[in-house]
């Protein structure tokens, strides 16, 4: 299986890669009013809007410099601070996480399902 490695404010973490569409430059982000935490705003993608969320604040980190965007096959976008890279690994299972499906050695796999459920998107 593969893996997109980003960096999270001090954290390092790993998505699945066949959740990610692509890896852009954070643009410019509308913001929307009274949207939930987390929520950045909207941005606009070859025309279309994509809603933009940070990754830091749904995991309860410290918010970084966020200037990647990691759009989501679903058409959502992870705000992130950098990408370092992509690899392949088998997880070992981790269970009672609120956002984890395992861990690579000392990097945490994150599950966008679990992900979707904490902000309701």
């Amino acid at each position: 299986m593969m893996f997109l490695y980003v960096r999270v404010g001090n954290r390092d973490v790993a998505l699945r890669l066949e959740d990610v569409e692509e890896v852009v430059k954070k643009k410019t982000l509308t913001p929307i009013p009274l949207s939930p935490p987390g929520f950045e705003g909207v941005m606009l993608l070859r025309g279309s809007p994509v809603p933009v969320y940070s990754l830091s604040s749904i995991m309860g980190e410290e918010k970084g410099e966020g200037k990647i965007v990691v759009v989501l096959k679903e058409k959502r976008g992870l705000l992130v601070d950098e990408v370092l890279g992509i690899k392949k690994g088998e997880p070992t299972p981790l269970s009672g996480s609120e956002l984890a499906s395992g861990t690579l050695g000392d990097t945490v796999v994150l599950d966008i399902e679990k992900i979707k459920r904490r902000i309701k998107w």
